[in-house]
């Protein structure tokens, strides 16, 4: 029997990233929410590591650009999956992860999680 997927979470937006987490649970992902980089980076250090980090790119303290450097530095989360959800698609430019650009719809969401997580069809987004 496969695992619920995990996703963190990382925004700076407290309404934005709640949404998300609701949309999330509702589809039975367990969800892990950081409100920048470096909280982000912390809850990385612990495992379970989840399976996909949603990022936003501009934020305090350290930004979506410095968490993606991290992560592809170390061995142990090079192979997390990251989706960027930014206000901006300037500066997405050259990035080698998926993103979406704010506003976007849960159909959007969905739909390219299922894209880069495996078993994504256990929460019938099977496309």
């Amino acid at each position: 029997m496969a695992s619920l997927p995990r996703v963190l979470v990382v925004d700076d937006a407290e309404d934005f990233r709640d949404n998300i987490a609701e949309v999330l649970r509702a589809q039975g992902v367990e969800v892990g929410l950081a409100r920048d980089g470096a909280e982000a980076l912390a809850l990385l250090a612990h495992d379970p590591l989840p399976h996909v980090v949603l990022l936003d790119l501009w934020m305090p303290r350290l930004d979506g650009h410095a968490v993606l450097n991290a992560l592809r530095a170390d061995p142990r989360l090079a192979a997390v999956r990251v989706i960027v959800l930014t206000a901006s698609d300037f500066g997405n430019e050259g990035l080698d992860v998926p993103f979406l650009v704010k506003p976007f719809g849960v159909e959007d969401l969905l739909t390219l999680m299922a894209a880069v997580l495996p078993g994504a069809d256990l929460w019938g987004l099977d496309r």
